[in-house]
């Protein structure tokens, strides 16, 4: 691969499914929507190797840097043992390319950029009050708000769903006049990247008229 190809590639890599926090490593998943044998010329060789499961890509969240390498991921042989996993060395500018790659897909998935979704990811004990997620549980969490077109302001309460492969537990949390505002403002984000919108304004009304709701995240 050349080097304009090798950029080419980096540059048109995206992600997939959910950011998940694995002991200190937030992990996302990178399409396999390319020529993998192509790309991956001299690390993985198809004709050997088993098919690639999952294209791993981690960035640590201690010192909120790119994994130095992609990581082939081939799941667990016939004979029960796992396939050692190859490893593709990224440049540090591609590395930070990525990062910036990382944080634009955290957004859209979460509303919130990398930093922010660190936070909430990586110290559940002290956003929610305990742990509600585990590997233990192959359980994650989601959140869930919404904003009133009416008064222009998000909803009082974000409702919690702890997602297994049990049954689903949900939990309340009350919203602060502060958290409210600083939620409306990363809809309000969100929604541009994602739609091309802001979020509606309320109408200037003479007469009180029924509350409508907005989107729900």
């Amino acid at each position: 691969m050349t080097e304009r190809e090798r950029q080419a590639f980096i540059r048109g890599l995206s992600f997939e499914g959910e950011i998940e926090d694995r002991d200190g490593v937030l992990g996302f998943t990178v399409k396999k929507d390319v020529d993998l044998a192509a790309v991956f010329k001299g690390v993985y060789d198809p004709a050997a190797d088993p098919p690639i499961q999952r294209i791993n890509l981690g960035y640590c969240i201690a010192d909120q840097m790119v994994w130095y390498s992609m990581e082939l991921d081939f799941g667990r042989r016939d004979d029960g043992w796992d396939s050692m996993p190859r490893m593709f060395q990224l440049s540090d500018g591609e590395r930070e390319y990525l990062k910036n790659e990382m944080d634009s897909y955290c957004l859209r998935q979460t509303g919130m950029p990398l930093l922010e979704c660190l936070d909430v990811l990586a110290d559940e004990k002290s956003v929610f009050g305990r742990q509600l997620s585990g590997e233990a549980e192959d359980s994650y969490v989601q959140a869930y708000t919404s904003y009133m077109v009416d008064t222009g302001r998000v909803d009082d309460t974000l409702d919690i769903a702890v997602r297994s492969s049990g049954e689903d537990e949900w939990f309340s949390c009350i919203l602060t006049d502060e958290v409210r505002e600083s939620l409306r403002q990363k809809l309000d984000t969100f929604c541009l990247l994602t739609y091309g919108e802001y979020l509606p304004v309320p109408p200037v009304q003479n007469n009180p008229a029924p509350l409508q709701m907005g989107p729900i995240m």
